[in-house]
């Protein structure tokens, strides 16, 4: 029989063996369009033995089974210590843990202006300020602009905000930030991503999917600007891979020139197109899942099986429930959302 593993060093010390006997629990919640990741440990603490760790100790966690290993599923800090007791039901100590040094400068707000430089020259000095070293992966780093602006606002906060006015995800960890395009199968670390496989009657405990939703979809996106040349508004428009619906949809915030508003609009379509279908899975553990990778389905029905984008993941391990990996899943493709039968 396959048995869950675990292994957390926190501070630079493997608590595995200390810590074996008393967890209860611990959750890693990864999220494509969220700047951090998230880890929570619950430990039975009856007697207060547990030694608390301090607010920003560094936490590293793996998650596998025995006799087949394990990896690397958060890196982070401990942000939060929690402990909580009852007469009937015990003590117990829960840290929590974010990928973010709420500690660090990245949470300073800060006015910045730049002139006439990419996305990734513009990323990369402002995080270096903010105490970062960050990576722009895939066509993001790439993209131009005459003027940037972060105004009065923190890196983290313009890393979000600039992450959706160009479809790319956000991550923080530690002292490293990193920008990749969405859609297109990348890690935030810039990494091309391996598929997840869910196979009814092998890994699949449990699926819930609407590949196929109406209302968000388009078959293109218009944004507009303001041409000073001729005094006039005009629009741009970037149309919706794979949409098959006949109405458009048009931004009525202006953009400051041309380039401006074919990023934004280019962006839009990445959310529209991914926002056609949503639903969740869940799996035997699989430490290797991450957002942003491509995961196949089989075996569940004609119509819901095939491929679709993570959007998020949360592993689980429990005593009682074991090593579990739960998807929350987007983008459908290769057959799915269509019974051709």
């Amino acid at each position: 029989m396959i048995e869950s593993a675990f292994k957390v060093v926190v501070a630079g010390q493997d608590v595995t063996s200390r810590w074996q006997p008393t967890l209860l629990s611990v959750s890693v919640s990864r999220h494509a369009r969220q700047e951090a990741d998230e880890a929570q440990m619950t430990l039975a603490d009856p007697d207060g033995s547990t030694l608390m760790p301090a607010t920003g100790a560094v936490v590293v966690i793996e998650l596998g089974h025995t006799g087949n290993g394990m990896g690397q599923v958060f890196e982070g800090f401990v942000d939060t210590v929690r402990s909580q007791g009852e007469k009937s039901s015990g003590h117990t100590l829960t840290i929590a843990a974010s990928s973010v040094d709420n500690k660090s400068k990245v949470k300073a707000p800060g006015l910045r202006t730049a002139h006439d430089k990419t996305f990734g020259d513009v990323a990369q000095d402002w995080g270096q300020k903010a105490g970062l070293s960050v990576t722009v992966a895939g066509d993001v780093g790439d993209l131009h602009r005459p003027f940037w602006i972060m105004q009065h606002e923190s890196f983290m906060s313009w890393g979000q905000r600039m992450a959706r006015e160009l479809g790319a995800s956000f991550k923080i960890i530690g002292n490293r930030g990193f920008f990749a395009p969405l859609n297109a199968g990348i890690s935030a670390t810039g990494q091309q991503l391996s598929p997840v496989y869910g196979a009814y009657g092998s890994n699949l405990l449990k699926w819930d999917i609407s590949p196929v939703r109406g209302r968000p979809q388009f078959s293109a996106v218009r944004g507009r600007h303001y041409d000073i040349n001729s005094a006039k508004w005009r629009e741009v428009e970037q149309l919706v891979e794979g949409a098959n619906i006949d109405v458009d949809f048009r931004s009525l915030l202006g953009s400051a020139n041309q380039a401006n508003a074919e990023q934004r609009s280019n962006a839009a379509s990445r959310h529209v197109q991914r926002d056609r279908g949503d639903g969740s899975a869940t799996i035997i553990g699989d430490y290797a899942a991450e957002p942003e990778a491509q995961f196949i389905l089989s075996g569940a029905r004609p119509g819901i099986d095939g491929s679709y984008a993570i959007d998020s993941v949360t592993h689980s391990l429990g005593k009682g429930s074991g090593f579990t990996t739960a998807l929350d899943l987007s983008l459908p493709a290769a057959g799915a959302g269509r019974d051709d039968r």
